[in-house]
């Protein structure tokens, strides 16, 4: 079978406090003053400024990038990350830069918002890193809800034929662990209704 392959091109490169891989950061979570300045390329967008209205009501964004300085070593389907002290785990278990796909993901905070230039903070991209997409972070979706325990699939799926609907489209679902519900379609449209209005 003939393997897909996607070209994309980055929508900007990143101006960042981090000039080389030694200091910079692992995560964004440990250099919350970590700054770094995003200005749009032309040549994607003719407008680039009005790409980025509105997103100053955002207070973070989630930035899809390319780990452009990983050289040619080879992607390994068990690696040891430096928090399990010489482990060896599995490649997607874990947030190691050398993978099938080099892509990386950061939260980052929103500073400010000047035409088409994205000031940030928290940042754990080396200058130059190529950003290929920026996303707002919106907790309704990317929070995950607290639960007492993970509800086993097999218990999902048993329960789904004993489900019940209400009027407006939510249903409630009992398992052994927990009762939850899924979004009513209400629901939805209010918090639709609410992400167009941000």
């Amino acid at each position: 079978m003939k393997m897909e392959e996607y070209r994309m091109a980055p929508i900007g490169h990143l101006q960042s406090v981090f000039k080389t891989k030694n200091g910079t950061p692992r995560q964004s979570g440990l250099a919350h003053n970590g700054r770094a300045i995003l200005r749009l390329n032309k040549n994607i967008l003719n407008n680039p400024n009005h790409a980025l209205e509105n997103l100053a009501e955002f207070s973070h964004v989630w930035l899809l990038w390319v780990f452009h300085q990983n050289g040619h070593e080879a992607v390994k389907a068990k690696v040891a990350p430096p928090r399990l002290s010489g482990k060896r785990v599995g490649l997607f278990s874990t947030r190691s830069p050398h993978r099938p796909n080099p892509i990386g993901l950061t939260l980052a905070r929103v500073e400010k918002v000047v035409e088409d230039t994205v000031y940030l903070l928290g940042i754990d991209m080396i200058d130059g890193t190529p950003i290929l997409d920026i996303k707002p972070y919106i907790p309704i979706y990317d929070a995950p809800a607290k639960e007492a325990s993970p509800i086993p699939l097999n218990s999902q799926m048993s329960s789904i034929s004993s489900s019940k609907t209400s009027v407006d489209g939510a249903v409630s679902m009992s398992t052994e662990h927990q009762t939850w519900q899924t979004p009513s379609s209400s629901s939805l449209k209010l918090a639709r209704s609410e992400e167009c209005q941000t």
